[in-house]
């Protein structure tokens, strides 16, 4: 059993809470689809998504219901030791 820590608990429970803005992904604590927000107003979100059969669909939801979702987050990876061929053989002319 873990000690509780107010602070660790705040920092896990905002890194998981949904962003509250229009485009931001989200998904339900139960799992399921990826959804983004369409529209909020206080405590409830309109969220949008495509079904397994390819079919929009629309739903409002609590924010109470909704985790901040993984897919549709840009990633940009750098990897300083990879270079284009070109940029190697001109760095080796140098």
């Amino acid at each position: 059993m873990r000690a509780y820590n107010p602070d660790m608990d705040e920092l896990v429970a905002e890194h998981y809470a949904p962003r509250r803005e229009i485009g931001a992904v989200v998904q339900l604590k139960s799992g399921g689809f990826s959804m983004t927000i369409e529209e909020f107003d206080g405590q409830t979100a309109t969220c949008v998504w495509i079904d397994k059969a390819g079919k929009f669909q629309r739903e409002k939801l609590s924010f109470a219901v909704l985790k901040r979702g993984t897919e549709g987050i840009d990633v940009t990876i750098m990897a300083p030791n990879l270079m284009p061929q070109s940029d190697v053989s001109e760095a080796a002319n140098a």
